[in-house]
């Protein structure tokens, strides 16, 4: 679907930079997560919240995130995809 419209002799260019685009996009979000997680584990920690707590509150935070970022994705492609597209 991602080198759909591209010129035959252009298809392993778009397939390359679709994949790298997979791949960072991935990476770049797990790290986002990470420190979204650490933070709010260090935070609840700090506040006397007990280690179990803290890491719980830290990985509920990531998850609450991931979830709106998961929402907003497929309202987005809801809204984006292009008539007759499967």
């Amino acid at each position: 679907m991602g080198t759909v419209g591209v010129a035959p002799h252009e298809a392993g260019l778009a397939g390359g930079l679709l994949d790298a685009g997979r791949r960072c996009g991935g990476t770049v979000g797990l790290a986002a997560l990470s420190t979204i997680a650490v933070a709010v584990t260090g935070t609840a920690g700090a506040s006397g919240a007990g280690t179990a707590a803290a890491l719980a509150e830290g990985y509920r935070r990531a998850f609450t995130v991931t979830g709106g970022l998961l929402l907003t994705a497929a309202l987005l492609t809801a809204v984006a995809r292009p008539p007759g597209a499967p």
